[in-house]
């Protein structure tokens, strides 16, 4: 299945979250999961200025569209920490931050690719077939 993809660099700053809000409510404008896909890139995007190397530096988003899925994910300059991914045995929340166990609620599948030197975390969202985005 033939699909989209949108690529787009930010500069690291949290300034620049408003910016990413905005680019993905402008491409997912009709979609039905748009508000989480929102929240979802947001807490990542976040993390990545917060969390990473990529502060003061650059962090990328993509978008990628395909049938009735959307992957958001955000790569960063990497850092010394790993992402905290929630358990999905146990859904356990994790202390110091739930953004990425909201991240995994809202979501179909979520993950993290790379390491110290650069990381990608995404998730996907779907929606039912009959919708259209």
């Amino acid at each position: 299945m033939i699909g989209v993809t949108w690529r787009r660099s930010f500069p690291g700053d949290p300034a620049q979250l408003h910016d990413v809000r905005k680019l993905v409510g402008a491409l997912l404008a009709e979609c039905p999961v748009l508000d989480d896909a929102i929240a979802c890139l947001a807490e990542l995007a976040s993390n990545a200025v917060v969390h990473t190397k990529s502060r003061g530096d650059v962090f990328t988003v993509e978008l990628r569209l395909v049938g009735d899925s959307v992957r958001i994910a955000v790569t960063d300059a990497g850092g010394p920490t790993v992402p905290a991914l929630p358990s999905p045995v146990r859904g356990e929340m994790l202390e110091g931050g739930r953004g990425l166990a909201i991240v995994a609620a809202l979501s179909t599948y979520m993950g993290t690719e790379g390491d110290e030197e650069g990381r990608t975390v995404w998730a996907e969202l779907k929606w039912g077939a009959q919708e259209r985005c």
